[in-house]
């Protein structure tokens, strides 16, 4: 049973192959996108993708969500997180986020060169893309207050 955490930076999850771009112990050093597209067809159970997505362009995420779409099994389980440009953007607004961390949620922590957002995305926008790419039954998974949380079946 194959199970990927796709930009898992120094989180390891044990039965789950862990991949950064960056590497380290117990890591597979990959791009994603390249290690998506050379895994085969309906081979995997599931994909956490936690604060990954934004890492990419608005067409390379679609491209990212459609390769996983294809290596996921019938039923396969996509578990993804990322920062929500509505409530990041409403909280700093109405004064309950400083600038700092407004530019941190939605720019990144830019503390490492991969470490930069390049899209957004809010709950009903990502839903959108995640039907027309072909998934299932979408739901709410545990979230934070400033993220989206969706796990989505193949």
């Amino acid at each position: 049973m194959v199970k990927l955490n796709l930009g898992c930076g120094n989180k390891i999850l044990f039965g789950y192959v862990n991949i950064d771009l960056r590497g380290g112990n117990n890591i597979v050093k990959a791009d994603i996108l390249e290690y998506l597209r050379n895994t085969p067809n309906n081979n995997v159970e599931e994909v956490i993708l936690h604060h990954v997505i934004e890492h990419f362009s608005r067409r390379e995420s679609k491209i990212v969500l459609k390769e996983i779409f294809r290596v996921l099994k019938p039923a396969g389980l996509l578990d993804i997180k990322c920062p929500d440009v509505y409530k990041i953007s409403k909280s700093y607004v109405e004064s309950r986020t400083t600038c700092s961390q407004f530019n941190s949620y939605i720019y990144g922590g830019q503390n490492y060169p991969y470490n930069y957002h390049k899209c957004g995305f809010d709950e009903k926008y990502l839903s959108e893309m995640l039907k027309k790419i072909g998934f299932g039954k979408i739901k709410r998974g545990h979230r934070y207050p400033m993220e989206v949380s969706l796990k989505a079946l193949k």
